[in-house]
């Protein structure tokens, strides 16, 4: 890997520059969205690179980068090559992927990194690492090999870009194309989904995890933990297994002291019998479903540029009154309508939580969008901090 170009310059393609740079014989950069670039896809330097690492976040299909015929990777299968000795656990899913990774990471000492935040090429040098992978990322993998892969659960997500559920789960499963005999697969045998497929990677061990069917080869047992709700049961007993196979000591003490992540059923405080929580990472009905299932007496805010299928098809029996904003507020109010349900119709997220604020003498008021954020927002996080600054500041004025 001496020739190398970097498509893309967002977080992802910066971190791969600086890890590159100083190593790799030739360096050459191209992002879509930025001007007067020194360099062009039609020059020769091009044509003779070894690999191009390219961002997930772009969408290839039909890039003009595909006419080279160079063979494209990701930051990951960069780490792994640099990393021969280190340990690799990877963990993807729809929902649960960075509480699962997180939570690994505290028990077992590795270093989280990847789709958590932490670029891969960002992480310090480790004995093991801790690897959140998105769908996007998987599809960028040629090398990786992970020790033990976690698959959480499978439900519709990003079909804009996939096309069909089928090329999805395909995606979500080629987390274990590489893995051989040494390696671990694990599996949530409560996924409709994932049920089906635990016969089909002969090629390594799998394991089972659930809460419910006892031959699993993991079942939950009820830990001591700081987390909320039936979906955090699946991200601890995942963690726990996960740690299990790598023989990490004192597992159930550690997952005492793990605090939780920002912005997924984030308690952020409680005044005047009111508790908040701030679960703006849930950017689609499945996630707002577990959160819903986990409180009693919701006062629920949600909204932002919605999904495809929207909210159909959500239980909201524990909802009291629903608070809708942004760019989905009209067809998430017309959902509510038909159920039955109260709901009250917003311009942004500040109106929403006054309104919840004045409506909910005792309760929870539950951020939980299943939309993402960028009709309003920059992302989740500025969204959910959003939140927390307008939460934070009614609390305090509230005990002046």
């Amino acid at each position: 890997m001496k020739k190398l170009g970097i498509l893309g310059l967002g977080k992802t393609g910066k971190a791969a520059y600086e890890y590159l740079k100083d190593t790799a014989d030739t360096v050459v950069c191209w992002d879509d969205n930025m001007p007067n670039q020194s360099t062009s896809l039609d020059d020769d330097v091009w044509k003779s690179l070894d690999y191009i690492i390219a961002s997930p976040g772009i969408n290839l299909k039909g890039h003009k980068i595909l006419e080279l015929g160079i063979p494209i990777i990701g930051d990951i299968d960069v780490l792994y090559l640099h990393n021969p000795d280190s340990i690799f656990i990877g963990i993807t899913g729809t929902n649960g992927k960075s509480t699962t990774t997180a939570l690994t990471s505290h028990i077992s000492g590795f270093t989280a990194c990847g789709n958590i935040g932490l670029p891969a090429l960002k992480a310090p040098k480790s004995k093991g690492y801790v690897l959140e992978i998105s769908s996007f990322q998987l599809d960028l993998i040629k090398f990786f090999k992970p020790k033990i892969a976690a698959i959480l659960n499978i439900s519709p997500d990003h079909l804009d870009r996939y096309g069909s559920m089928d090329n999805y789960i395909t995606s979500k499963l080629s987390i274990a194309k590489n893995m051989d005999k040494d390696g671990y697969l694990l599996l949530n045998l409560d996924d409709s989904i994932l049920s089906t497929y635990v016969n089909d990677f002969s090629h390594t061990n799998v394991c089972t995890f659930s809460l419910k069917n006892k031959t699993a080869d993991f079942v939950y047992q009820d830990y001591e933990s700081n987390l909320v709700g039936e979906h955090n049961k699946y991200n601890i007993l995942a963690s726990s297994a996960i740690c299990k196979l790598l023989s990490a000591q004192q597992i159930e003490e550690k997952l005492k002291t793990f605090k939780g992540l920002s912005h997924r059923m984030e308690f952020v405080g409680k005044t005047n019998g009111i508790s908040f929580y701030n679960d703006s990472k849930a950017t689609n009905k499945e996630s707002s479903q577990v959160a819903l299932n986990a409180l009693g007496n919701i006062f629920w805010l949600a909204g932002g540029r919605p999904k495809s299928g929207g909210i159909e098809g959500l239980d909201l029996s524990n909802v009291q009154k629903a608070y809708f904003f942004g760019e989905a507020r009209f067809a998430f109010g017309e959902y509510a309508k038909k159920l039955g349900k109260n709901y009250f119709i917003a311009e942004t997220l500040d109106e929403a939580l006054k309104c919840a604020i004045q409506d909910a003498k005792n309760g929870n008021i539950l951020l939980s969008p299943a939309c993402s954020s960028f009709d309003q927002f920059q992302n989740f996080e500025d969204r959910g901090d959003y939140f927390k600054n307008l939460v934070i500041k009614y609390i305090n004025d509230s005990r002046r």
